[in-house]
């Protein structure tokens, strides 16, 4: 049997933690580009061609460190860069250097730069700086696996609500230990943390908020049974939530598990699919009893729609075709 499961909706949200991410673009425009590439190679590549010449190296080890030539363009790169800017990249800027606020011709923030290449002082506090397109200091930091150890301004927002927690669970550098408050920050489209960590696998052991839905409805089980990493033994009762917007069998945690297991053969643990198998098939029995003159399916259920990694732009319909995890 083929199964009836409709695909994960991201409507009013950011569709993806990792389309989210690239500096100076919307999140719309980083899935236009099919992949994200690194923060740190798209600065390198400004660079390449002219690298650091030996002529800027000692303008820039000249400069104290609250000149205000740091402010002062370099001639002949585009996009238009201070100083600051450039030293910043090449971790050439001098201690106690505070003018992180700086902007390139992009609106790019020197913080931006440096937190990019990992070149923040020690003791770096200013983590809620931004550039022109909202984008912090600590999104960037943590899109590349470079917060401090000590960093806990986790709230820090984007300007559609994705904060620098929804980062850091997608790539696996946020604390298992965090406060209950930190799993539920929640994006404009109520994406929670704990959305974006189940997606990858990234819920610490005992997590047990799996019926918190999104605005759309899906909950962080619907995410974590997507991704392959539902726990075997998780209750039944989780296994039975459906989308709120839907309510549909399809809608299902279960039949997001068979659905999986139908487009990637083995992925999930037996135990975990036969039991994912008998709730489906009881959840269509129950709707059929509910349905005037109904006496159970019969023949195959209608044509899967699984679950799919693919991005979409958001919709207002209650059964757009997309799937998590920006």
């Amino acid at each position: 049997m083929r199964h009836a499961c409709v695909r994960l909706t991201r409507n009013g949200g950011v569709p993806y933690v990792r389309d989210a991410i690239a500096i100076n673009t919307t999140p719309q425009q980083s899935e236009d580009r099919g992949e994200r590439r690194g923060l740190l190679s798209r600065f390198a590549d400004l660079f390449a061609s002219s690298g650091l010449k030996a002529e800027l190296r000692e303008r820039i080890r000249g400069l104290p460190a609250d000149s205000p030539g740091w402010g002062a363009p370099v001639d002949g790169l585009v996009p238009v860069v201070t100083y600051a800017h450039i030293a910043a990249m090449h971790g050439l800027l001098p201690e106690g250097f505070d003018q992180w606020d700086l902007k390139d011709s992009n609106g790019e923030i020197v913080a931006n730069y440096a937190a990019c290449a990992g070149h923040l002082p020690k003791g770096f506090r200013h983590w809620g700086l931004k550039n022109d397109r909202g984008l912090a200091v600590a999104h960037v930091a943590a899109s590349e696996r470079r917060l401090p150890e000590d960093f806990d301004q986790w709230e820090v927002r984007h300007g559609m609500g994705l904060s620098v927690a929804h980062m850091a669970a997608d790539n696996g550098t946020l604390p298992l230990d965090v406060p209950e408050r930190v799993w539920m920050l929640r994006t404009d489209g109520g994406y929670t943390v704990a959305h974006s960590a189940a997606m990858k696998g990234h819920l610490p052991d005992g997590f047990s908020m799996w019926d918190v839905a999104d605005n759309d409805g899906w909950t962080v089980a619907h995410f974590a049974a997507d991704g392959g990493h539902l726990p075997t033994d998780v209750p039944d009762e989780i296994l039975r939530l459906r989308c709120a917007a839907d309510g549909s069998p399809g809608t299902s945690v279960a039949c997001t598990v068979l659905a999986l297991e139908e487009r990637e053969t083995g992925r999930v643990d037996p135990r975990l699919l036969e039991r994912a198998r008998a709730i489906y098939e009881e959840l269509l029995r129950e709707q059929a009893a509910n349905e005037e003159g109904g006496d159970g399916p019969e023949g195959d259920a209608p044509e899967a729609r699984t679950p799919s990694k693919d991005p979409a732009p958001p919709r207002k319909s209650k059964k757009t075709s997309s799937s998590a995890g920006r």
